[in-house]
């Protein structure tokens, strides 16, 4: 939008410098005065020629009173006519006026013309010439300033078009030979926007203006091919051929409307942008208590009695009214987006239902899904959305019927050496397609080709998801001939569809005897959070009021271990309520629960930094994430993954991430080793067959470094003689490839656990 206004901008500075020069080469002198509205003619224009012959730059007289910056003209009569002219948007014919500048007399032929409302300009010619001559030069020199303009320009008399400039054939979409001539009532609709007939209207307004009352107004004009536009335009008299005629001086409003309605949009945008946000906030934590509760009655019921599927199905509905909110949070950017390795088959046939009432009984569907395919790195909610948006689209393509086909891929692309695996996703459909006009502007926000009423922002949803999945979009189409959308996502780690990393401990691992500090102004999220603890062991002390929570935090006798807060509260946020309370308790470990807000402010602004909890939560997610903020050294451990395979890599390093993990990487093992040696690390994941320095070498290596380092020695040679090697060097646990994100992390917690419990 700021490039569109800059755009803009430039334009018309280039405009009014273009317009300068020619001023400037012209041999006759220029003034232009504005008239204030306390009846003072202010210096808003001239040119070389008027310098010369004055001697006074008339540049550097911009916005000084016309008897400030020129009293030889003051003392004369030009200001009073000047002033009328400027007023009442008369002209006035060429007539000598003597000037004494100095010492030296100077007699000059004077025309004055009025430009706009309050607006005047002011012609100069040094010598007399014989009147026939004076009226052609008047003409040429009327003639170019007309010609160049870059503003539309016509002039009426009769009700017809008797001169126009090229801006005005280019305006109204005529050659300027076939706009002359053409009367005015061709150029405009039958009707107005606002009902009113135009042909009524223009009567008016051409009447007012030739009594002197210059009119400005926003019309819509009608084109040749039937098209219409808006236009700013000015209407005034001048005397021509000795009669009074209509000068229409106009501007398209086509651009700036766009970029006003742009404007105007995105305020909308933003407005339901923060109403989304406010909403999921609030629903959050109303789902919180929903899910939370329909939890623990799960629990309590057997998998046989009736009540459990009811139960069950009660837990399904908030978990998929919680993927809802947190779409809206994703809109209106108070969230970011979680992404996991995804399945893109898993995600179509999960949506299948929903796919198949979109499309229709006159839509047949076609599904060519490849198996197995490649895993990418996505939010699951996202790409149901995106593929659902697509979708509709093709059914709104389609109102007689057709052909709806979706199908999965994986291709590599020709070319490249170390090119990475793509799934692609194509929908097509055998619909109405799209010109080229839709089709430049399919992924803007605020431009939609449906009907009035129905909903736009599809596509550009779409894009951004994409965007956010690091992938890229192709569309095919052309008018009658539908459209296909194809969808490239790169390939993660692995291509055998694989159970997502386990989310919580053990249940023997949830229990503990610490006092916990519970602060939340929801009293029944605070109410579910007291209970979930208490169930599995915590002392609680539980407020709904930051202010109280200090209180408690000063007068309690007991060491509080750990402070559970909503991150938003009235009065004092989470952080600063965790901030505030470690001066007492410099201990204390934190753990933030938020319904919508970003979760890396939060770490920046607690060190050490908290935990989090996004709302809404399982019992056990919680008490899970409480084990995690309660342990003694209150930093994550340091892991270091080393794999000359990136893609490898770059899974490990985040599945650990999303653990909470602090990770390292390296792709070779001399990169290791200066790394460890930069910085101590907890846990060392390497590879066992890497170039340049090998797997077993780079453990020798880092076990002289750092001779508590634990390490876990990872290898796709099957007989296993490698992680045999690597154990006997010292290897806390060796893992074959493949291997399943809950595998990989199951080891890393029994390895690290230990070292945990020792501290």
């Amino acid at each position: 939008m700021q490039e569109d206004l800059q755009s803009l901008r430039l334009s018309l500075v280039q405009s009014e410098e273009r317009l300068q020069r020619i001023l400037d080469s012209s041999p006759f002198g220029f003034h232009q005065y504005d008239l204030t509205p306390q009846q003072q003619l202010v210096v808003t224009g001239g040119n070389r020629t008027a310098s010369q012959l004055f001697g006074v730059d008339s540049r550097q007289q911009f916005g000084k009173r016309l008897e400030e910056a020129f009293p030889f003209l003051a003392a004369t009569d030009l200001p009073a006519e000047i002033l009328r002219v400027a007023s009442e948007g008369a002209g006035v014919p060429p007539r000598e006026v003597h000037l004494q500048i100095g010492s030296r007399p100077l007699t000059l032929r004077v025309s004055l013309q009025a430009l706009a409302p309050h607006r005047a300009a002011v012609f100069f010619e040094e010598s007399p010439v014989p009147p026939i001559a004076q009226a052609e030069d008047q003409s040429v020199r009327f003639r170019s300033v007309f010609e160049q303009a870059n503003e539309a320009m016509i002039v009426i008399g009769d009700g017809r078009v008797v001169e126009c400039n090229p801006k005005a054939g280019e305006l109204f979409g005529y050659p300027q030979s076939e706009l002359l001539g053409k009367a005015v009532g061709e150029l405009s609709p039958v009707l107005q926007p606002d009902g009113a007939k135009s042909e009524a209207r223009i009567g008016e307004l051409e009447n007012r203006a030739l009594t002197g009352e210059p009119q400005w107004l926003t019309w819509t004009h009608l084109r040749p091919d039937g098209s219409t536009f808006i236009a700013e335009s000015s209407m005034s008299r001048a005397w021509i051929d000795g009669r009074w005629h209509l000068v229409v001086v106009s501007r398209d409003l086509t651009e700036r409307n766009r970029i006003e309605e742009g404007q105007r949009q995105a305020q909308k945008m933003e407005a339901v942008s923060r109403l989304a946000g406010r909403m999921a906030h609030d629903f959050n934590n109303c789902l919180t208590v929903i899910n939370g509760y329909s939890a623990w009655m799960k629990q309590y019921v057997l998998p046989e009695d009736p009540l459990y599927s009811q139960v069950a199905e009660i837990q399904k509905a908030g978990q998929n009214a919680a993927d809802l909110t947190r779409r809206l949070l994703s809109f209106s950017r108070h969230d970011a987006v979680e992404s996991h390795p995804v399945d893109l088959n898993q995600v179509v046939m999960n949506a299948i239902d929903a796919i198949q009432a979109l499309a229709s009984e006159r839509i047949e569907l076609k599904l060519n899904l490849q198996r197995p395919l490649g895993l990418v790195l996505c939010d699951e909610a996202e790409l149901r959305q995106m593929v659902l948006n697509l979708v509709s689209n093709a059914h709104d393509a389609m109102p007689r019927g057709g052909v709806l086909s979706i199908e999965t891929r994986e291709d590599t692309p020709s070319g490249a050496q170390h090119a990475r695996a793509q799934v692609q996703l194509s929908i097509g459909d055998t619909g109405l397609g799209m010109d080229e006009t839709v089709r430049s502007r399919m992924f803007d926000p605020y431009f939609t080709n449906k009907e009035a009423g129905r909903a736009g922002l599809g596509l550009s949803v779409v894009h951004g998801i994409v965007q956010r999945c690091r992938g890229h979009m192709e569309v095919a189409t052309s008018a009658g001939k539908g459209t296909t959308f194809t969808i490239s996502l790169p390939v993660q780690a692995g291509h055998a569809p694989v159970s997502p990393p386990e989310k919580y401990a053990q249940v023997d691992a949830l229990f503990g005897t610490e006092t916990v500090l519970v602060v939340d102004d929801h009293e029944q999220v605070r109410r579910l959070t007291t209970m979930t603890l208490q169930r599995y062991g915590y002392q609680v002390l539980e407020t709904g009021d930051p202010r109280e929570a200090l209180f408690i935090g000063e007068s309690y006798p007991g060491q509080i271990s750990l402070l559970v807060t909503d991150l938003v509260m009235h009065e004092l946020s989470g952080v600063e309520l965790g901030r505030a309370l470690r001066v007492r308790h410099p201990d204390l470990g934190v753990v933030l629960m938020t319904a919508y807000s970003d979760p890396k402010v939060a770490i920046r602004e607690l060190d050490p930094p908290p935990v989090l909890v996004q709302k809404p939560y399982e019992p056990d997610l919680l008490v899970t994430k409480v084990r995690e903020a309660l342990r003694s050294d209150r930093r994550p451990a340091r892991v270091l993954v080393v794999d000359d395979d990136p893609s490898v890599r770059e899974f490990l390093c985040f599945l650990l991430q999303q653990q909470g993990y602090e990770v390292a990487q390296a792709g070779t093992g001399r990169e290791a080793i200066a790394l460890v040696k930069a910085s101590p690390v907890d846990l060392l994941v390497t590879d066992l067959v890497m170039p340049e320095i090998e797997g077993l070498e780079t453990i020798q290596t880092l076990r002289k470094l750092q001779p508590e380092l634990l390490i876990i020695a990872i290898s796709g040679y099957q007989d296993g003689r490698f992680l045999t090697i690597a154990s006997k060097l010292g290897s806390s646990a060796t893992l074959a490839k493949p291997f399943s994100p809950r595998e990989f992390l199951e080891t890393v917690r029994s390895v690290l656990r230990p070292a945990a419990g020792s501290e």
